[in-house]
């Protein structure tokens, strides 16, 4: 029997885990193996759009990869060879996929209510939002504005809490507050904001 390099793996490139920095991708085993076993396979990615392939580390002996330190909101493109001890196929592309957390950002929490306010702070209480996306809320950013203004964050790091006291505010002047939800997908829609106090 001659023997030869295998036929191409069969598609389509299956993607089964989607994260934020790695993707698992799945194909089948070529229909040609060119007459001796197939060894391993050879993956590579590049850019969607981009022409420039890098291999991935590692190779795969099964039907299965996870492509890793990939970065988040980036569009990739993944092509597999099939080896056998005489050369390597053609290469199996599949279609373009996004690197993004398999969950969705938080719907919008409640509307924040005023429960106190001094000349310069105020203390804002909100209840958490019915859409969670899929994942625990780990916090809330809190924003205030003055009314005619843009939208500013008070707190740099989400709040576990259902409540918050909003420093820093100029005596005399409208404030609108609102609140954000966050789930390890980011933060997600605001609520609708407070109504305005003086």
């Amino acid at each position: 029997t001659v023997v030869d390099r295998p036929g191409p793996p069969i598609g389509p490139v299956m993607y089964q885990n989607i994260e934020r920095d790695q993707i698992k991708i799945a194909w089948q085993i070529p229909e040609d193996d060119g007459g001796c076993d197939i060894t391993g396979y050879i993956i590579e990615k590049t850019d969607y759009g981009s022409n420039d392939w890098m291999s991935c580390p590692g190779y795969a002996t099964k039907c299965e990869y996870t492509a890793r330190s990939l970065t988040e909101g980036k569009l990739y493109v993944f092509r597999i060879r099939a080896e056998n001890q005489i050369g390597t196929s053609d290469a199996l592309v599949g279609k373009h996929i996004e690197a993004k957390s398999p969950y969705d950002p938080p719907g919008p929490p409640g509307t924040p209510q005023v429960e106190a306010y001094s000349p310069s702070s105020a203390t804002i209480n909100w209840t958490p939002p019915t859409d969670t996306g899929g994942r625990p809320i780990t916090g809330y950013f809190i924003e205030k504005r003055e009314l005619g203004s843009e939208w500013n964050r008070v707190n740099h790091y989400p709040t576990p809490n259902l409540n918050y006291v909003i420093p820093g505010l100029r005596e005399g002047a409208r404030y609108e507050f609102r609140v954000l939800a966050c789930n390890e997908a980011g933060p997600g829609q605001p609520s609708r904001p407070s109504e305005p106090i003086t």
